[in-house]
C-alpha cells in the first residue's frame, strides 16, 4: 500500500504548506508521494494511506478525496466552515475521524457540525524528525524571516538593527520556481527549505512573523521571537502555548532583545502526543483512535463524541440560516 502526504499546488505561494508536508513525510517511508491538496477528488492512483494534515483549502467542490486514500486528519485547519456545508463532506469526515484539529476554532466548527474532533497542535512541531536532513553552522546572526504577503515594516527591521548589534541577514517565506509543475516545484522548494534550516539554525536568534518558520524552529531548539500585527490572531494559539508572541508596537518600545523560557512542558506533550498518533496511523493504517487501548484517548474519544452529538443542533441551525441568506 501507498504512503502519502500533502501540499498545496494551486497557488504555490506559501513555503509553510510544503513544510507541513515535509513534517508528515518524516513518518512514511522513503518512497512517499506527494499529492496535491487541491486535487484529492481526482486522485487516481494506487489505494494508500494519506496524512492530511495543513490548511484546507481553496476549492471546497475538490473534496472529499477519492476512496482510493484512506486519511488521517491531523493538525487539520479549516480555512471556512464552507467546507462542511456539504453532507458528503460530512459524511466523509466522521467516518475517517475523531479529527485532529491544528487550532480550537478549528475543532468548535467540527464539533457544531456533528463531527467528533480534538485538538492536535501542529504537526511542525515535530519537524526535529528531520534534523539529520541539513547540517548546523553556527554564525552569531540575526535572521529575520517574512514573506511578500507579511512584510517587516521598516521601521521594525530598522529597530531590530539598532538593538540587536549583530549581523542581520533577511530572508523570506516565499517559494522559488513556482511556476513549474508540482513535482518539481516540491523538489525544489523542499531542497530550499532544507537550505533555509541550516541558516535558521546556525542563527542566534530567528525573528519572523510566520507560525511555520516559528514552529519548525523551535522543535529544533532554535531561539525564536514571533512578532505580529495582531498577537491575539487565532491561528496564532498554537504558538502561543510555547512562547510568547509580541506586536510590532512592543518591538519599538524594546531596548535589547527579550529573553523567555520556552515551555518546554507544553511543547514536548504535544509533540509526543502527535507522534504517538501519526507513527500509529502509519503502522496500522486506520485512526489510532478507532482502535485505541490508550486510556487517555478512549476518554478523549468518548468525550468529543459527546460534544459532537450535543453541538450538532447549532450547525444545523447555521447551516440553515446560511442557505437562508442565499
Amino acid at each position: 500500500m501507498n504512503q502519502y502526504y500533502l501540499a498545496e499546488g494551486s497557488k504555490k505561494n506559501n513555503l509553510g504548506d510544503i513544510i507541513q508536508g515535509m513534517s508528515a513525510r518524516a513518518y512514511l517511508g522513503e518512497n512517499a508521494i506527494c499529492l496535491d491538496r487541491e486535487k484529492l477528488n481526482e486522485f487516481e492512483g494506487e489505494k494508500g494511506i494519506l496524512i492530511a494534515n495543513g490548511w484546507f483549502m481553496h476549492d471546497y467542490n475538490a473534496f472529499p478525496p477519492t476512496e482510493k486514500l484512506t486519511p488521517f486528519y491531523i493538525s487539520f485547519h479549516l480555512a471556512s466552515i464552507k467546507l462542511l456545508f456539504s453532507n458528503a463532506n460530512r459524511k466523509h469526515f466522521r467516518k475517517f475521524g475523531p479529527i485532529g484539529c491544528r487550532d480550537r476554532k478549528t475543532q468548535v466548527y467540527f464539533l457544531l457540525n456533528g463531527i467528533p474532533a480534538y485538538y492536535s497542535g501542529c504537526l511542525t512541531v515535530t519537524f526535529n524528525k528531520r534534523k539529520s536532513a541539513f547540517k548546523r553552522t553556527f554564525k552569531d546572526s540575526i535572521v529575520m524571516v517574512d514573506n511578500v504577503d507579511h512584510q517587516f515594516p521598516k521601521e521594525v527591521i530598522d529597530k531590530i538593527r539598532e538593538i540587536g548589534k549583530k549581523e542581520i541577514s533577511l530572508f523570506n517565506h516565499d517559494p522559488i520556481h513556482n511556476e513549474n509543475d508540482f513535482d518539481s516545484y516540491l523538489i525544489e522548494n523542499e531542497s530550499y527549505i532544507n537550505k533555509l534550516m541550516e541558516e535558521y539554525s546556525g542563527s542566534s536568534v530567528v525573528i519572523t512573523n510566520k507560525l511555520h518558520c516559528a514552529l519548525p524552529c523551535l522543535s529544533l531548539g532554535i531561539k525564536v521571537i514571533f512578532i505580529h500585527p495582531n498577537p491575539k490572531d487565532g491561528r496564532l494559539n498554537i504558538l502561543g502555548k510555547f512562547i510568547p508572541i509580541y506586536s510590532y508596537t512592543e518591538v519599538l518600545s524594546w531596548d535589547k532583545i527579550p529573553n523567555y523560557k520556552v515551555n518546554q512542558r507544553v511543547l514536548k506533550t504535544i509533540q509526543f502526543k502527535l507522534e504517538r498518533l501519526t507513527t500509529c496511523f502509519v503502522e496500522n493504517k486506520v485512526n489510532p483512535f478507532k482502535k485505541s487501548t490508550n486510556l487517555s484517548d478512549n476518554i478523549e474519544k468518548y468525550f468529543v463524541n459527546i460534544i459532537a452529538f450535543a453541538l450538532s443542533s447549532f450547525g444545523y441551525l447555521i447551516r440553515k440560516y446560511k442557505s437562508f441568506e442565499k
